[in-house]
């Protein structure tokens, strides 16, 4: 590995403000194989050497190479254990050790099908008519208003109370939830601080807490439909199969629906809106929705990366993987491969996407993918309504230096006729 090219990309103080560019700058170069990240680094967790996957091919194969699973818990937390601590005691470690995402195998199946089985395509469809009315009324709720934010105030307020609906918690619970949530994200800052790394953890430990009492009242009085059906399943299952704790397994494998949702929704309804001539034909055909869809969450997925974690010793491409190591898969580059996508920086309308990397794939596809896709391409259809018009103020203010693509803020003012 050490004969890899060094990934020092995701040093640059700017990264993440514009993956256009960045994007076209490191699929200028000839080379297309993998890289290794440096000694120590934190996107390496402290590994002698890591590896990165950036080209669409390398990650489509990634991804369901059966020598890679998720990354332990132990191993996940092990740069964000204070100096002297241990990782057991790391709020982080308490909460992802629970986690569907830190799962091995064979443990992992019956774990995430636990956790996705209340968010397949199918069991989502009875909750649509709620998301679809709160994302209607929050946005004629703005209307008027002036100038003001896309994510604080409209897709924030509208998956609090999607989720306070869903899971028999008022707003304020489900607000209080989503900021810890947050608070718990900073994790993927590649430059985190100490003072950082103390709020992470503390995030980690109330978050574990607050949000398990809350699902335990509510399995406990019962009558809440989705809560119902998931202890429904959890009993149904093998007893050596069960997470130890339904309600932090379920809770804390839901923190991207609390936190990375809400920016997923602006991040489409921005690309659709820089783009007027698209805008315009999905406003005149409501069938366009779903393609619009996909090609903004190409452009702006998410989550940039997450990390693999080698099972056993393999060779991939020559290179010799050893068991241990972690490899860094860049999906949000693998969309923008000009090697699978012609001028892969525009938005167009009926572009393919079997190929796209943005939730990975295999048995580790992202299984939260099903309520993005129902927010955001409902979003796309609210903001589209005839009489609506979405005007950004600015560019939104994106997120830099983390394995998160977020817009923190996104300015406009919005006028319903």
């Amino acid at each position: 590995m050490s004969a890899l090219p060094e990934w020092t990309y995701s040093d640059r103080a700017g990264f993440g403000e514009d993956f256009d560019a960045l994007a076209e700058e490191v699929f200028a170069q000839p080379y297309r194989g993998l890289w290794r990240t440096g000694a120590g680094e934190r996107d390496g967790f402290g590994q002698e050497s890591g590896l990165v996957a950036v080209t669409n091919s390398d990650l489509r194969r990634l991804m369901v190479h059966p020598a890679l699973t998720n990354v332990p818990a132990d191993v996940l937390s092990g740069m964000l254990v204070p100096a002297g601590g241990r990782h057991e005691d790391s709020g982080y470690y308490k909460c992802f050790a629970h986690s569907v995402f830190t799962r091995q195998p064979p443990e992992h199946a019956s774990s995430k099908k636990l956790f996705a089985r209340q968010l397949t395509a199918g069991a989502l469809s009875r909750h649509h008519e709620l998301a679809a009315s709160l994302l209607r009324d929050g946005l004629r709720s703005l209307a008027g208003r002036g100038e003001c934010d896309l994510r604080t105030d409209f897709a924030e307020p509208a998956v609090a109370r999607f989720w306070g609906e869903v899971l028999g918690l008022s707003y304020a619970e489900a607000v209080r939830v989503s900021e810890l949530a947050v608070g718990l994200q900073a994790a993927n800052d590649f430059r985190l601080s100490a003072d950082g790394l103390v709020a992470v953890n503390q995030a980690g430990e109330s978050f574990l807490a607050e949000f398990n009492a809350l699902l335990r009242r509510g399995i406990r009085r019962g009558g809440v439909d989705f809560l119902d059906d998931l202890v429904a399943d959890y009993e149904s299952m093998e007893a050596d199969q069960r997470p130890s704790s339904l309600e932090a397994h379920f809770g804390v494998s839901l923190i991207d629906g609390l936190h990375t949702l809400p920016a997923e929704i602006v991040s489409t309804v921005y690309t659709l809106c820089m783009n007027p001539s698209s805008r315009a034909a999905v406003r005149a055909d409501e069938t366009l929705v779903a393609d619009a869809y996909h090609e903004a969450i190409r452009l702006h997925p998410g989550i940039v990366s997450t990390q693999r974690y080698a099972m056993t010793d393999f060779e991939f491409d020559g290179v010799e993987v050893p068991k241990g190591t972690l490899i860094m898969m860049l999906w949000l580059f693998g969309n923008r491969d000009p090697d699978v996508y012609d001028s892969p920086g525009e938005f167009r309308l009926g572009r393919g996407h079997r190929s796209d990397t943005t939730f990975g794939g295999g048995a580790y596809i992202c299984p939260g993918r099903n309520i993005v896709k129902l927010f955001c391409q409902l979003a796309l259809k609210e903001c589209t309504c005839s009489g609506v018009e979405i005007t950004f103020c600015s560019e939104p203010e994106w997120s830099t230096a983390s394995a998160i693509h977020e817009p923190m803020r996104a300015p406009v003012v919005i006028e319903v006729s």
